[in-house]
């Protein structure tokens, strides 16, 4: 599902890969962890840990949060229209050269919706929104 969002939404410029890490772990994995094992796994890689403006009130409390706030790169999407707010050195504000139909948009929102059966196409890109109704995603 991420993929299908990504080739569809991105630029094909833009050096993002997605990893089925967690998918093979069977379990999720603490953030800062995660990074840490990606690192060991592929030490000439630069990793960027990619999040809405939303989360970063919270990340400190996140277990390694203050682990990944001092040694990780992160790309910040404004979803709270803090576009203006002044960020720490280690983050760097994201944008796209295209109109980005999807600001604002969350997962916690999509899986909501979906659970409570309201629409949600637009919330997310034409093949997620199909692929979570043939699979019976967040039910």
């Amino acid at each position: 599902m991420l993929n299908m969002a990504m080739t569809e939404y991105f630029p094909a410029y833009w050096p993002v890969k997605i990893d089925p890490i967690e998918v093979m772990n069977g379990e999720s994995i603490p953030t800062y962890f995660l990074l840490q094992r990606l690192k060991r796994r592929e030490p000439r890689s630069t990793f960027w840990f990619v999040m809405g403006d939303d989360l970063l009130e919270g990340i400190e409390g996140w277990e390694g949060g203050s682990e990944m706030m001092r040694d990780t790169k992160f790309i910040i999407f404004d979803r709270n229209g803090l576009g203006s707010c002044k960020l720490p050195r280690q983050y760097h504000k994201a944008t796209l050269e295209s109109e980005n139909p999807y600001e604002g948009v969350s997962s916690t929102e999509v899986r909501r919706r979906v659970k409570a059966g309201l629409a949600f196409d637009d919330l997310v890109t034409p093949k997620v929104h199909k692929y979570i109704l043939e699979q019976g995603l967040y039910l």
